[in-house]
Order: C-alpha cells, then sequence, then structure tokens
C-alpha cells in the first residue's frame, strides 16, 4: 500500500479532497451570510423608503449614516437549509416637497428577531397628516416586506445549491443552467433598441442564461401579468412600476430592487427591458431582458426569456429570482398552472 500523498491513480480507494466533504449536503453545515445580508438589507431599506414617494407630492429618503449591525447563520440538515438572524437598523429619514422643500424629518429604527421585523418612526417637527400616515401604514408595510424577501432569496440561494448537489467548495463546477455564451440567438432588436442593447452585450465580467415556462393562459393575459402594475403588485405584495415606451418606459419592481426601462413593447408577443439590481456595481450598470411569449395547442402559452450582460456574481440569484419571485408566484397567485421546461 502507497504511503500517505503518494497517491497512485490505479487504487479505486483516494482522498477526494473536498469532492468527498458532505456528499449531497446530508449532514449538518454552516454558513455566515451576515456580510451579504448586512449589505443587502441597506439597499432593501434605502430603496423601500424612496417608493414611498411613487405617485405622490412627496420624496422620501433615508440619509447617511444607514446603520444596519446583526448577524445571520444558516445551516443545513438533511438538504434544508434555514436561518438564525438578529438584526437592528437606525437612521433618519426626511420628506421633501415637490419643490424640495423640507416637510419634516425623524428617525427609523428596526428591530427583526422574529420572522417579521419591528418597524419604529419618530418624528421632528411637523410633518404633514398625509406623510405620517404613509409611513405608519405602507412604510412599516414596505420595510418589512422587503427584509423578508432579502432572507427568502438568501436561502434560495442556499437551496439551489443544494440542489444543484454542489456546496461552496464546489461552486465553480454547478451545471446550472446559466453560462457566459448561450447557444440561443438573441431576439433581434428593433431600431429604436439597437444602440442600448449593443451597448449591453458582450460586457467583460458578464454571463447570460435562458428561462422557458408555460402556463395554462392566454397569451395576452400572461402578458399583461408581466405588464401591468395592478397585477404584478398582485403577485410582488409590493409597488410597481411599469409604462411603455410610449409613456416614459418607467420600470421598478420588489420596492425599488429591480429598476430599469422598457425598451420593447409588442403585445403580446414581445418585450425588451434594460434591467438591474439595485445591488449592482457600478451604479450604471444594466443588463437587457428578451420575452417572448408563443401560443401553443390548449391555450397555453410558452415564455421564453433570455437575461444577458449579467454580472458573474449575480447570474444565480438572478435566476433564481425569475424562477421564484417572478413566474413562481404568477402561477400559484393567478392559478396558472404549468411547468418549467428544459433548457436546451
Amino acid at each position: 500500500m502507497a504511503l500517505a500523498g503518494q497517491g497512485d491513480p490505479r487504487w479505486i480507494v483516494r482522498d477526494m479532497g473536498t469532492e468527498g466533504t458532505n456528499v449531497g449536503q446530508w449532514h449538518w453545515q454552516e454558513r455566515d451570510v451576515s456580510r451579504s445580508v448586512q449589505e443587502r438589507l441597506r439597499a432593501e431599506w434605502r430603496a423601500a423608503m424612496k417608493a414611498l414617494g411613487d405617485g405622490t407630492d412627496y420624496q422620501y429618503e433615508l440619509l447617511e449614516p444607514v446603520t444596519v449591525e446583526g448577524d445571520c447563520a444558516l445551516y443545513c440538515r438533511k438538504r434544508q437549509w434555514k436561518a438564525v438572524y438578529d438584526w437592528h437598523g437606525e437612521a433618519q429619514w426626511r420628506v421633501q416637497g415637490a419643490e424640495a422643500e423640507s416637510c419634516g424629518s425623524g428617525r427609523c429604527r428596526f428591530e427583526w428577531l422574529e420572522p417579521d421585523p419591528e418597524v419604529q418612526f419618530t418624528y421632528e417637527g411637523g410633518v404633514p397628516d398625509v406623510c405620517r400616515e404613509r409611513l405608519e401604514t405602507q412604510g412599516r408595510a414596505s420595510i418589512t416586506a422587503a427584509m423578508r424577501t432579502v432572507l427568502e432569496n438568501v436561502l434560495a440561494e442556499a437551496q439551489a445549491s443544494t440542489a444543484d448537489g454542489n456546496d461552496d467548495n464546489r461552486a465553480e463546477k454547478r451545471a446550472a443552467p446559466v453560462t457566459r455564451e448561450s447557444a440561443t440567438p438573441a431576439p433581434v432588436a428593433s431600431r429604436d433598441t439597437t444602440a442600448a442593447v449593443a451597448a449591453a452585450s458582450a460586457q467583460p465580467g458578464t454571463g447570460q442564461f435562458t428561462l422557458r415556462e408555460t402556463f395554462f393562459a392566454p397569451r395576452a393575459l400572461v402578458f399583461d401579468m408581466l405588464t401591468r402594475p395592478d397585477l404584478i403588485q398582485r403577485y410582488t405584495q409590493s409597488e410597481a412600476v411599469c409604462t411603455a415606451p410610449e409613456r416614459g418606459g418607467a420600470l421598478a419592481l420588489l420596492h425599488g430592487q429591480v429598476v430599469g426601462e422598457n425598451l420593447e413593447w409588442q403585445p403580446p408577443e414581445r418585450l425588451v427591458q434594460r434591467w438591474r439590481m439595485s445591488d449592482w456595481t457600478p451604479a450604471d450598470h444594466y443588463s437587457i431582458v428578451h420575452m417572448t411569449l408563443t401560443e401553443r395547442p390548449g391555450g397555453e402559452t410558452q415564455l421564453e426569456l433570455m437575461h444577458e450582460n449579467v454580472p458573474d456574481d449575480a447570474l444565480e440569484r438572478t435566476r433564481i429570482g425569475w424562477v421564484q419571485q417572478i413566474f413562481g408566484r404568477m402561477r400559484v397567485v393567478f392559478n396558472l398552472g404549468g411547468t418549467p421546461l428544459p433548457i436546451e
């Protein structure tokens, strides 16, 4: 028998290194995700406050420093991930009128030990009643939902790595349907969108992925669910802004976590969006989303999504977001049925 380290490849029994550690992620393991969650909470808190001004004559914002402190650990046993966390935060807020005049300020604090964070506002000066009411009702609800979304996304990312049979030591070997270059050709952009798409395509440090989904619903209805704010709000449980290009093309979803612009709008067949998440760096980096809807027999609709120019470190998180936060919730809320199709 060879000595340790002499490694004869003819031996069946050999040291597998990290590949032989906790195969299938069946045994107990832990991950400290405090730093990632801290940055996401800070970004979501800012975005939720800013979104309160949408459709009103007031602008809400958090002023620096935005303090978020605490820790979050994920643990896995028998391929199921759960979280243990303890967070608290504090920041000064202010509200301004249409002419940028000050309409009041105060402090916002939260404590998060239970499933829902406890959010409190204090007030300094004469804050208009309409602003106070919006902070106490929609403000609390928006901040709570945004923070819960952060935790849901972190758990979904961990669960996805388990489903793929990978852990952090083998992340580089994932067989996820995400590639730097897809064999599926990108849809041809219209004349008005060619420049924007070309500018965002094939940038260094980015990748792309393709998703195909089927829904038991007419194509026009599926298109409406992707573009009508009142329908989007039903399955995202947050304010949504989505307008056609001729009306400005504005796009904002999930409390400002996703922002961008609708570049091409061809109901009920095609939608092209300039798209980014609020925590991407640099702040001017945008990806491009192509969605094509095709009618199928039996009243079904097939949706093909190609998302390109996504930062490499956000590829898997973005893919999971589409599958779970958008398409999955659409099926549940509107009882659409259907399933994701294999990616070729």
